[in-house]
């Protein structure tokens, strides 16, 4: 079950970021939107949020506490890599199975299992490759591996500040179970 609390918002994030890379792909120039939920994108530098619900500050104070004053040159350049590399179904599951393993290792890291799923994605990736007669892959999945370093930086550093807010009262929100949104920029 720990397993599942760890990378279950992993799935989501990266779901997210992959149909946002599609949307860039063929989005007018300089419009920048992000997938919120399901089929819903927001324009990041034209949205703002009632956050009275959720936290004793404005939606403009929040913004700057998280520094989202807009996407981070680095959230720009994973979505701009995701649209370009035209991923196959294949390599979106194992790009989010290998960093929901990798990222359940780091946080248990007495666990093996984890270790031993990552082995055995490795392993369907390359036979993949090799069935779909893809000769030189390992630059593409050195740029899944980037990606993927990516989202794990972002997700610790949302993590980090979720903490620090926490610790001074800025989230007036409550969750029944709030392990389950450690990793998410909710939970506790």
């Amino acid at each position: 079950m720990q397993l599942l609390q760890i990378v279950w918002h992993i799935w989501a994030r990266v779901n997210r970021l992959i149909r946002t890379a599609l949307v860039w792909k063929n989005k007018p120039s300089g419009l920048k939107v992000l997938q919120f939920c399901d089929d819903y994108y927001m324009e990041i530098d034209n949205t703002v949020f009632d956050m009275s619900w959720i936290a004793n500050c404005s939606f403009q104070e929040l913004m700057r506490l998280f520094s989202w004053e807009g996407l981070s040159a680095e959230m720009e350049q994973m979505i701009s890599t995701l649209s370009k590399l035209c991923l196959t179904e294949v390599e979106i599951t194992f790009m989010t199975a290998q960093l929901s393993f990798q990222y359940a290792a780091s946080r248990f890291p007495d666990t093996e299992i984890c270790d031993r799923f990552q082995e055995i994605l490795a392993n369907d990736l390359h036979n993949y490759y090799t069935s779909q007669k893809v000769q030189s892959y390992a630059g593409r999945l050195a740029q899944m591996m980037k990606l993927n370093q990516g989202i794990q930086k972002s997700i610790r550093m949302v993590r980090d500040k979720v903490q620090v807010a926490r610790m001074v009262d800025v989230f007036i929100l409550d969750f029944s179970h709030p392990e389950i949104f450690v990793d998410t920029g909710c939970g506790a």
